[in-house]
């Protein structure tokens, strides 16, 4: 590898670690400012969820909680594949995403996300920056008072 190539993976990197403790704080603004261009798109339809502009997601808060308590994301075992041109890159991470809650009678509501980023990234004028992100979701596990069981997407959640 050329020096290059090797700072503009370390780059590439710092967006991913940049992403997952900026996500848990639903921090937009590290978000906008460091982790993504302000064209991305987010394609979640694969987990019967919305596509989205970067725009639309702000507005709709997707990383304010949706009322729980605890959320978590690891991103791991990154894969960055670039173009021809060295300007672009496609990118893969397994993602581990578990959230926490108490409900009205004190029980413990937990749930975990099992799946994979596929990414494109883009150098820009402000660094290397996240321009579209689709999400492919392997699986959901959850427990409700102890009782553990795997789920068939993120929309059953709510019937734990």
């Amino acid at each position: 590898m050329e020096l290059t190539e090797i700072g503009d993976r370390l780059e590439i990197q710092d967006i991913y670690a940049r992403y997952v403790h900026a996500v848990d704080k639903a921090d937009y603004d590290t978000l906008d400012a460091r982790v993504f261009t302000s064209d991305a798109m987010f394609d979640y339809s694969q987990a019967n969820g919305p596509v989205f502009t970067w725009t639309e997601l702000r507005e709709a808060d997707m990383f304010g909680g949706n009322g729980f308590e605890h959320i978590f994301h690891l991103s791991s075992n990154l894969v960055i594949d670039f173009d021809e041109t060295g300007t672009r890159a496609s990118c893969y991470s397994k993602t581990f995403n578990p959230w926490a809650k108490t409900d009205d009678d004190g029980k413990a509501l937990t749930f975990q996300i099992h799946g994979t980023y596929y990414d494109v990234v883009e150098k820009t004028e402000r660094g290397w920056r996240i321009a579209g992100r689709r999400w492919v979701e392997d699986w959901v596990s959850g427990w409700e008072g102890g009782t553990f069981r795997l789920l068939a997407t993120m929309t059953e959640v709510g019937s734990i």
